[in-house]
């Protein structure tokens, strides 16, 4: 009999060898039909139910942990990509300001250059006309004689 149990028992495994319960539950109906086991069908019953309980509490917990698990990778993937858009928005707007004061400092420049060159061409006419003035005042006095020699002559003639 015992020999009977254990080969039913062995064809179960083989057959069934991922589900442990019903192993379990293989080797107890064998052993309450032989007499070898005496176990109230109700008691077996209430221990299925609890330990189907505390499958299912088991599971719910599991679930409820991959849960916030997805929750806390999805928050932080959220963080990074704001953090992400932060960056570029602040190294954009850093080249958007430098490009305006390369530009601005560029037209100040051009503007720069241009009031040099009129105030060279300013100082060049003053120049000419202090020199013209100068030169007009050394001949004065010699175009005044030149004036007097010419007189002098047509009236001597």
């Amino acid at each position: 009999m015992a020999i009977w149990v254990l080969h039913s028992y062995r064809e179960m495994v083989c057959a069934q060898h991922t589900d442990r319960r019903c192993v379990q539950l293989a080797l107890i109906v064998a052993l309450q039909r032989f007499g070898a086991l005496d176990v109230d069908q109700e008691k077996i019953m209430t221990e299925n139910k609890l330990n189907g309980k505390v499958t299912e509490a088991t599971w719910d917990m599991v679930k409820a942990l991959q849960d916030v698990n997805i929750a806390m990778v999805d928050s932080a993937v959220e963080t990074h990509e704001r953090n992400m858009k932060y960056v570029q928005s602040m190294l954009l707007n850093g080249v958007e300001v430098f490009k305006s004061q390369v530009e601005s400092s560029n037209g100040l420049m051009q503007e720069w250059i241009t009031l040099v060159h009129k105030q060279q061409e300013t100082f060049q006419e003053l120049a000419r006309a202090s020199m013209e003035a100068y030169v007009g005042s050394l001949y004065r006095p010699l175009s005044y004689y030149k004036q007097t020699v010419e007189a002098l002559e047509v009236a001597s003639k």
